[in-house]
Order: C-alpha cells, then sequence, then structure tokens
C-alpha cells in the first residue's frame, strides 16, 4: 500500500467478507485512457489481464458500438447507457478466463454516473445480486 486511503480500502475489502477466488482481471471503461491506467496498475500489482474468449468477444462485438477497444480492457465508450455497462459487465463475468472486474465510469456530458452505478448495484443479468463489493 502506498497511501493511507489504500490501507482503508484494504480494511474495507477485507471486512466485506468477499474472498477473491483469481487474479485475473477484465476492466470495463468508458474512458480509454483510465482503462489504461488501471491496466498498467493491475501489472504493477502482480495480478494479470483477463485474456477474453471468443464468446466473450463476440458477445461484446454484438453489444458495443464499432468503435469499441476490441480487447481487454472493455472500453464501452464515452457514451455508454447504464444497460451497455451492465450488459458488458455480465459477458465478462461469463468468461471462465476472466476472476473479477474493475468497473470504471469517467463522468462525461453524456453519461448518467448516477443510473449507471444504481443499475450495476442491482446487479448484471448473470448474478441479479450487486456487482459493487464483489472485487
Amino acid at each position: 500500500m502506498q497511501t493511507i486511503n489504500q490501507l482503508f480500502a484494504a480494511a474495507n475489502t477485507r471486512a466485506s467478507g468477499y474472498r477473491g477466488c483469481g487474479n485475473r482481471l477484465a476492466i470495463v471503461t468508458n474512458g480509454g485512457g483510465p482503462g489504461v491506467f488501471a491496466a498498467d496498475h493491475v501489472a504493477d500489482l502482480g495480478l494479470q489481464l483477463a485474456t477474453l474468449g471468443e464468446d466473450t468477444l463476440r458477445g461484446l462485438n454484438e453489444l458495443l458500438p464499432a468503435t469499441w477497444s476490441h480487447g481487454n480492457p472493455v472500453d464501452v465508450i464515452g457514451d455508454a447507457t447504464p444497460e451497455r455497462y451492465t450488459d458488458a459487465v455480465d459477458l465478462c463475468l461469463r468468461d471462465p478466463g476472466v476472476d473479477g472486474v474493475v468497473i470504471i465510469l469517467t463522468p462525461q456530458a453524456m453519461t448518467r454516473p448516477l443510473a449507471v452505478a444504481e443499475a450495476l448495484a442491482d446487479g448484471t443479468p448473470l448474478t441479479r445480486e450487486p456487482v459493487v463489493g464483489r472485487l
């Protein structure tokens, strides 16, 4: 840990009762830059970026605009709706090569941050339980 905020975040995670089951992470973001920063930090922590499977990539190609990143980090593009976020997270969680998902939302003129957060808190189609706190 490098900061007092990281100390408290780690303590909060430990107190949540969640126990990770692997170190292969997918990153879902609406901003390419923050996704790259997160990917670099994943490597700094000794974790791995998950390699997305063919079924996941096919599903993301059907779901996302043609300009999406076509890999991990999964850039759902700046105008992502709450449904686009939850569907992309769901596809990543279904992938057997993914142990967890880091979700990043950068507020932009066309985003609805609260609606995205509420949709994710309600759960993905796969889980129908809150995504927040699963990592």
